[in-house]
């Protein structure tokens, strides 16, 4: 919460200084990077987290310029230095959002119509595996919660009315366990 009001508060001061400034590159790009930064602590993602970086990239290279023109080249050393790791970063965050595309495109939902007596398996869902680019790999079993049922053998919205799923939808106990569970 601290973040947020600093930010908020340096947002502020950004927007004040750049009405008066005579920097109005150097201003401007400390007030992208700062609203960026506010946005990546409200909503965090993957591309938040780029744009952000990518915003602090800009600000070093604005700032950078603007203390080459001052004649300080130490500091504009080292805020090149900055936006190299900066760039680093992105280019990192730029690869987990690219193993993600990958691992939603390889797990995207596909109807092979309806199976009845062909499917044989106690859930609606099949275990799956994905392995993306031999380094990261995901397994998931999901098992169906009796409550839909229903939604199987009225409704059939599946297509797996008559197979595994419900035939073993029996119940065994007086608590409701069935054969399936």
């Amino acid at each position: 919460m601290a973040r947020v009001l600093t930010t908020s508060h340096d947002i502020f001061l950004n927007v004040k200084a750049l009405v008066s400034s005579n920097q109005k590159l150097l201003v401007g790009a400390q007030l992208l990077n700062n609203v960026a930064y506010l946005s990546l602590l409200m909503c965090g993602s993957f591309q938040l987290q780029i744009v952000s970086l990518s915003t602090q990239i800009i600000f070093n290279l604005a700032t950078s310029y603007f203390n080459f023109s001052k004649g300080n080249y130490i500091e504009t050393a080292l805020t090149l230095l900055m936006s190299a790791i900066r760039s680093k970063q992105v280019y990192g965050y730029c690869e987990l959002w690219n193993r993600r595309q990958k691992i939603e495109q390889a797990i995207k939902n596909v109807f092979v119509g309806k199976m009845g007596k062909n499917w044989q398996f106690p859930s609606d869902h099949l275990p799956i595996g994905v392995d993306i680019d031999g380094e990261f790999k995901v397994i998931s079993w999901n098992v169906m919660n009796n409550c839909y049922m229903p939604w199987v053998k009225q409704k059939d919205s599946q297509g797996l009315k008559g197979s595994m799923l419900t035939e073993l939808d029996v119940i065994v106990n007086q608590e409701g366990l069935t054969k399936r569970d």
